[in-house]
């Protein structure tokens, strides 16, 4: 028997059954539903990935992909190459070789797993942007105790999240909401925003 029931998910959100039940089924009728998850969702919570599965499932079980209002899944974007040179082999592209010969740069869950190590001896500083690795990398007491061995952590984000607590800065970045414009995630979801 399923668990994930409306009375059951009541008792965890305090949502009311009915409520969830009213708010499906307005989500399943409209043609044009759109669920905006920004580039950082997968990375705020333990169950980020998941919730994101559920976002596309339900976004195409709806019949709600690539129809106007709905999620517009479109091509990446052609961007130029902007990183900076840097001497020698970048971490992680020995120990993940075919990330790098396919991408031509290192797999940054690759190098995640590489970074308590390096530290400090590889690496002396790190920046955080809109995510919360010590909460969604594997391993993250070691690396909890890897990052308060830096001599600078900064964390860029909307929350002041797990790993936040830990930075020596954290900037706040503003939310995609307090402006307009065409927004773009890096899975080239493309949404309007006004």
């Amino acid at each position: 028997m399923c668990s994930s029931t409306p009375p059951n998910a009541e008792a965890v959100t305090s949502v009311k059954a009915d409520d969830i039940r009213k708010l499906a089924r307005l989500f399943a009728g409209t043609r044009g539903a759109a669920i905006y998850h920004g580039t950082c969702t997968q990375d705020q919570c333990a169950n980020g990935s998941q919730t994101d599965r559920a976002f596309a499932i339900l976004q195409a079980i709806s019949g709600n992909i690539n129809v106007p209002g709905g999620w517009v899944a479109g091509p990446r974007l052609n961007l130029s190459d902007i990183t900076l040179p840097i001497p020698g082999t970048p971490l992680g592209a020995e120990e993940y070789p075919l990330f790098h010969q396919f991408w031509g740069r290192t797999s940054p869950y690759g190098v995640m797993n590489m970074v308590p190590e390096s530290i400090p001896g590889k690496i002396k500083a790190f920046i955080v942007a809109g995510g919360n690795p010590l909460v969604t990398m594997p391993d993250s007491n070691a690396l909890q105790e890897a990052f308060d061995r830096l001599d600078l952590l900064v964390v860029y984000d909307q929350f002041m999240s797990e790993t936040a607590r830990h930075a020596h800065y954290v900037l706040p970045s503003a939310i995609t909401w307090k402006g307009g414009g065409l927004a773009t995630t890096t899975t080239s979801v493309i949404a309007c925003l006004t």
